[in-house]
């Protein structure tokens, strides 16, 4: 881990020790952001963070939507 609080990556999402990065950990205090979309979910355990970050479509709006592409419908 880096002194900014980065653990890892996984594709195109970060994980980061919230505490160390002094993100608002009051959910969880791993934090993991998905780096196409913005989008940030917490997790209480490590390995609770690094098992979603594996599924961003589970979590990320932006990742759901092109996961889905051609399936979804504006009825």
């Amino acid at each position: 881990m880096d002194s900014n609080g980065f653990y890892r990556r996984i594709n195109d999402v970060a994980i980061y020790d919230g505490a160390v990065a002094s993100m608002d950990t009051y959910y969880g205090r791993w934090q993991i952001t998905c780096q196409l979309h913005g989008t940030i979910r917490s997790c209480q355990t490590r390995r609770q963070a690094v098992e979603a970050a594996q599924a961003p479509a589970q979590w990320c709006t932006g990742c759901f939507i092109e996961s889905h592409k051609g399936e979804l419908s504006l009825q």
